[in-house]
């Protein structure tokens, strides 16, 4: 089984955004559509609440790749890739800093 999550933008309603789950079969056949989820207000801080969806581990794992592909295709990015991003730069300033030493030391131009 695979998972296909799409993100459609309605613009005719009120600028709303559509979300639907749908858990494909080996030939991309849809298989189950997961229908419209509520919601409930929660008044106890300890209240009981029931998962919104149980499934298995490896079906999770696919379920939560295919929300972070439309995700990615919408232009939403981990946070953690911001950060590794500015850990990249630092470091390749850091290495040209290393380079234009080595090439000083070496006399090379």
């Amino acid at each position: 089984m695979t998972w296909k999550v799409i993100v459609h933008k309605d613009h005719a309603r009120w600028e709303t955004t559509d979300l639907m789950i749908v858990e494909l079969d080996g030939q991309n056949a849809e298989r189950r559509a997961y229908l419209p989820m509520t919601s409930e207000k929660i008044t106890s801080r300890h209240a009981v609440m029931q998962p919104t969806l149980r499934i298995d581990d490896d079906s999770m794992a696919e379920l939560l790749q295919a929300f972070a592909d439309a995700a990615w295709e919408h232009g939403i990015r981990p946070r953690q890739i911001e950060d590794q991003r500015s850990q990249v730069i630092a470091m390749e300033s850091h290495l040209a800093d290393l380079r234009r030493i080595a090439f000083k030391a070496l006399k090379i131009d």
